[in-house]
């Protein structure tokens, strides 16, 4: 009997702060030629495959087996769909059926459940990912897939959301906290204005005493400067951060209540302090408890670590 594979239908949000994360490789067989995570996963089918027939494509040798085995890895898929369909409506009412939020199904059962319509190739973005099903058929066969994601909107939907969502960059991304508003990350973000402007970010919560405000004073083309608000705090226990609760949260919540606006909490890591004052934005805004407020930044910044001293404070809010 096959082990269950889990399948989410994930937003647009919920897939750019996948793209953030670092301990898994993501499959997405739509992804161009010159995609670094494309290139990659041509890197192990190759490797996989070594040279010899698909059909023994996972008949892997001691050597390949052992690129399986890197800590952490898993084969993640997403899917990427040109717009809602049948296949999504299908796998959304089994969802709906199960807990709401994610699907379990053994591995032959999601394939035949995709080989059920005819016209799967125009469906899916990419026409080439038909053939390439078969690949990942035997991928599922072999248990080596752990998780599927399917973006339940449109290509269009992506592309004009997050229009650099197929480039190839060599830094990363903050994470998204609420849907293109607030993110959330860490010392290197907020020092490359590349990123800042990508994302458009037009104010920054800067939560690390040591840290400067990078482009506090840089003028840039046909844009307003990045407006800072600084939280001078080290990462220690003790540090009364609770005392600049009150004007972080007016800073955000003023700069939030205009669409066009974007904010980026940082501090050296994007784990304790900035953390701690994104989590305090949440429960003031959404009225949240500790638990609910933590529950949901972490699901979209796992290495959420905030020190004891920093969570009472939170508790008392």
């Amino acid at each position: 009997m096959h082990k269950k594979i889990e399948i989410t239908l994930c937003s647009i949000s919920y897939f750019y702060n996948v793209q953030q994360q670092n301990n898994y490789l993501l499959f997405d067989f739509s992804l161009p030629d010159n995609n670094k995570q494309y290139k990659a996963i041509k890197v192990d089918q190759n490797k996989l495959k070594d040279a010899t027939k698909l059909d023994q494509a996972l008949d892997i040798t001691l050597e390949q087996n052992k690129l399986l085995e890197k800590k952490r890895r898993a084969y993640n898929f997403i899917l990427p769909f040109k717009q809602p369909n049948c296949i999504t409506s299908h796998l959304t009412q089994l969802v709906t059926q199960s807990d709401g939020l994610s699907l379990n199904l053994e591995s032959d059962n999601f394939f035949d459940i995709l080989l059920e319509y005819k016209n799967l190739d125009k469906l899916i973005i990419n026409d080439s990912i038909v053939e390439n099903l078969k690949i990942f058929h035997y991928l599922l066969c072999k248990e080596l897939v752990r998780e599927i994601y399917i973006i339940c909107e449109s290509q269009e939907n992506l592309v004009s959301r997050i229009p650099f969502c197929y480039k190839n960059f060599e830094f990363s991304l903050p994470n998204e906290i609420i849907e293109n508003q607030l993110y959330l990350g860490n010392s290197n973000h907020a020092n490359n204005l590349k990123a800042l402007n990508l994302l458009g970010i037009t104010h920054v919560v800067n939560c690390a005493k040591e840290i400067p405000n990078y482009f506090n004073d840089v003028q840039q083309e046909n844009k307003d400067s990045i407006k800072y608000f600084q939280v001078p705090v080290l990462d220690l226990e003790e540090e009364p951060i609770s005392d600049h609760f009150d004007e972080a949260y007016i800073f955000m919540n003023e700069a939030l209540n205009q669409k066009e606006n974007k904010v980026l909490v940082h501090c050296a890591q994007g784990k304790s302090r900035s953390a701690t004052i994104v989590l305090m934005f949440l429960m003031r805004n959404k009225q949240w408890t500790f638990d609910q407020a933590y529950e949901y930044a972490k699901k979209r910044r796992e290495i959420i670590s905030i020190n004891d001293g920093f969570q009472f404070q939170l508790l008392q809010i």
